[in-house]
């Protein structure tokens, strides 16, 4: 079933469309006997109720449980099926239960290993450090931004014998 070019199924993917587990409105009641030309906005999938709009296949990703309907006629729902089915999507909708039910859908990347991050890594080669920084107003031969003696090891003189310290 192709869609005409001014339908808004027009704009999804083939393979959105194409899916069992996608729903078709049927036609309100007195209008002409047509084929189904808009989307509901819940889908049947295997993992129960989920919203269009979080089907893999829409985002022009892989689904898993994607399966093409092929020369099946699309499944038509009433209106009042789709009342009910997003009922029961509005029991978890948005929570960690729900987003737990979508992740079967997608496919995700293979893990990658170890030897396979060092082997893609690009091999670095030895560099000489760079020359020092001249700093302006320095004087040569001194040494800038030492840390004080006290931080590179040498014992710290007790409170009562640092100068202009008095005893207690």
């Amino acid at each position: 079933m192709a869609p005409d070019a001014t339908s808004p199924i027009a704009a999804t993917p083939e393979r959105f469309r194409s899916c069992v587990h996608a729903l078709y409105l049927a036609p309100e009641p007195g209008a002409p006997a047509a084929l189904p030309s808009e989307l509901a906005p819940v889908r049947r999938c295997p993992v129960g109720a989920i919203s269009a709009l979080d089907c893999p296949e829409l985002a022009g990703l892989a689904c898993r449980c994607h399966e093409v309907r092929g020369a099946d006629d699309a499944q038509i729902a009433s209106r009042g099926d789709v009342a009910q089915l997003s009922l029961e999507l509005a029991k978890d909708y948005l929570t960690a239960a729900y987003l737990r039910r979508l992740r079967p859908l997608r496919h995700e990347p293979a893990p990658v290993r170890g030897g396979e991050i060092l082997a893609a890594e690009p091999v670095v080669a030895d560099v000489a450090p760079p020359a020092p920084r001249r700093v302006a107003g320095a004087i040569p031969g001194v040494a800038v931004n030492l840390p004080p003696d006290h931080a590179r090891g040498a014992r710290a003189l007790p409170r009562a014998a640092r100068p202009g310290t008095r005893r207690p």
